[in-house]
C-alpha cells in the first residue's frame, strides 16, 4: 500500500503543514513588470465549459527542464534505496545524518558493560517503486554536517571507509523491507521500521569513551563533532528493470528514527538502553543519482526540438514545462473569464510508478530567468488521468502585458523528498488524450 505523505522543514516538524518555498531553493524577484499572482486555484470541468462557448485550438509546446539547485537537506523523510524505471530510467538514492544525544550521556566507571546489540532504526514512512530485496550498507561519516549548510542531490560527504553493518553470519543486511509490518521491540509494539543491526565494536568503542568521561557525550555539538554521522546506502545502484524501490524514512518528530546501543551491566540483568536520536537538532541530507534513459534524457536536454510526444516531471531532477502559443495574439482589451490548461498523464491505474497526487505550479520570472512559485498546487485526477488547472490568472496578466509568456512549470509537490515522476503526454502524443488549453473570454 502507497502512503501519502506531509512533508516540511525538519525544524518544523512539530506542525502539520509546509510551505511549499523550499522546493527549489525559490525567491521572487523584482522587476518593471507585475509577475504572475496565482495559478491552479481552482480548477473546471473542461467540458463543461467547451459547453459554454470557450475555445481550444491554442497551439501547445511542451518541454521538460533539469534543475540542480533542488535541495535535499531537512526533507521529513530521507530517502534510501534504487529502482530501475523503464520509463524513466534509474534512480539511487542515499541518505547522510548526524546522530544526537538528549543531554549529558553517563556510565558507572567502574561497571562492566556487555554489549547486546547496536541498531540502526528507520521508521518507514511509504515508498516509491518495488519492495525488492535490497542490500544496505552503513558507513560512519569523516566529515562534519551543519544545519545551517544547503545540500543537494549531488552533495555527498567523505566517510571512514568499511561498511559497519554487523558481519555476523546470524544476521544479513538483504532485506525486503515491509513498510506496513509492525515491529515488537520488547514489551513494545512500534510502527514499521527498518532495523538494520551494525557492528559491536562501534558500539564497545563509544561505551568505552563515554566510561573514561569523553567530553563528546556532554552535549549534542560534542557529540556531533566526535561521531559525525553516518551515510545510508544500499549496495545495489543498477537493479533490474521493474525491480527496486526508494524507501522514505521518517526523519524526526516520532523519536523511533536513532540508533540504539542495547547492554546490560555485569550482575544485572535489566536491559538497557543508550539512544542516539535523529531528530529537528540533527542535519541531515539526501544523495541522489538519476540516470534517465535516452528518450527522456533528450527530451530535458533539447527543450526546444524535442519530438513533443512526450514530456517529464521527476523529483529531485526535472520539471515539465507548457507554452502556449497565440495567446500574446489575444486582444489586450479582453476579460478571461474561465482558462483551463489539461495536462493527461501516462499512466494506468495500479502500476509500480504512479504519478504524484499533487502538482506544485511555477513560472519563470522575467526579471531574474528564476522558476518561481506561488505554493499553489493541483491535485491528480485520477477519473481522467490528468491534471487539470486553473490557468485563468496566468493567460489574464500576459494579455494585459503585467506577465511575459514564457510558459508555465510542473514538478511534484514534494520535490526534494521523493522519487515520484510524472511522464505527460505531449501534443503528438500516441495516447488519445492531448494536452489543450481551454480559454473563455469577451472584449469590452
Amino acid at each position: 500500500m502507497h502512503q501519502q505523505h506531509v512533508f516540511k522543514f525538519k525544524s518544523w516538524r512539530r506542525v502539520l503543514f509546509l510551505s511549499a518555498a523550499f522546493l527549489l531553493a525559490l525567491s521572487v524577484g523584482t522587476g518593471c513588470k507585475k509577475e504572475t499572482s496565482s495559478l491552479g486555484a481552482s480548477a473546471l470541468n473542461p467540458d463543461d465549459l467547451l459547453a459554454s462557448g470557450a475555445i481550444d485550438t491554442f497551439r501547445i509546446h511542451t518541454f521538460s527542464e533539469e534543475s540542480f539547485s533542488v535541495r535535499t537537506d531537512d526533507q521529513i523523510f530521507g530517502l534510501v534505496g534504487a529502482y530501475n524505471d523503464p520509463k524513466m530510467g534509474i534512480m539511487d538514492a542515499s541518505l547522510y545524518t548526524q546522530l544526537t544525544i538528549a543531554g549529558t550521556m553517563t556510565l558507572p566507571a567502574n561497571a562492566t558493560i556487555l554489549i547486546d546489540s547496536l541498531v540502526l532504526a528507520l521508521e518507514y514512512g511509504g515508498y516509491y517503486g518495488k519492495l525488492s530485496p535490497q542490500t544496505f550498507e552503513v558507513y560512519r561519516l569523516d566529515d562534519t554536517l551543519s544545519l545551517t549548510t544547503s545540500y543537494y542531490r549531488t552533495s555527498t560527504k567523505n566517510h571512514l571507509g568499511g561498511n559497519i553493518t554487523d558481519p555476523a553470519p546470524s544476521w544479513s543486511p538483504t532485506i525486503t523491507p515491509n513498510p506496513t509490518k509492525q515491529v515488537v521491540i520488547g514489551n513494545d509494539t512500534v510502527p514499521a521500521q527498518l532495523r538494520l543491526r551494525l557492528d559491536t565494536l562501534v558500539a564497545r568503542s563509544l561505551v568505552d569513551d563515554l566510561q573514561a568521561g569523553n567530553s563528546a557525550f556532554t552535549n549534542s555539538t560534542n557529540f556531533q563533532n566526535y561521531f559525525k554521522g553516518l551515510h545510508i546506502k544500499v549496495s545495489n545502484p543498477s537493479p533490474a528493470p521493474s525491480t527496486g524501490g526508494i524507501m522514505y524514512f521518517k526523519m524526526g518528530g516520532t523519536g523511533r528514527t536513532k540508533m540504539t546501543i542495547y547492554y546490560h551491566i555485569s550482575g544485572d540483568p535489566l536491559a538497557r538502553t543508550l539512544d542516539f536520536p535523529i531528530n529537528a537538532n540533527t542535519a541531515d541530507f539526501n544523495s541522489v543519482s538519476i540516470t534517465n534513459i535516452p528518450a527522456v534524457q533528450n527530451v530535458i536536454d533539447n527543450p526546444a526540438t524535442n519530438n513533443q510526444e512526450q514530456f517529464y516531471a521527476q523529483a529531485l531532477k526535472s520539471y515539465g514545462g507548457v507554452q502556449f502559443a497565440g495567446i500574446d495574439n489575444l486582444p489586450a482589451n479582453c476579460v478571461i473569464h474561465d482558462a483551463v490548461l489539461v495536462l493527461p498523464v501516462a499512466y494506468q491505474t495500479g502500476t509500480l510508478y504512479y504519478p504524484s497526487s499533487n502538482v506544485l505550479l511555477g513560472y519563470k520570472s522575467a526579471s531574474t530567468g528564476k522558476i518561481l512559485t506561488t505554493g499553489e498546487t493541483t491535485t491528480y485526477d485520477a477519473a481522467t488521468a490528468s491534471y487539470i488547472v486553473d490557468v485563468k490568472d496566468y493567460v489574464q496578466s500576459v494579455t494585459i502585458g503585467n506577465a511575459v509568456n514564457t510558459g508555465l512549470y510542473f514538478f511534484p509537490l514534494y520535490m526534494g523528498g521523493t522519487a515520484e515522476r510524472i511522464v505527460f503526454n505531449g501534443p503528438n502524443t500516441l495516447n488519445k488524450k492531448k494536452p489543450r488549453l481551454i480559454i473563455k473570454y469577451t472584449e469590452y
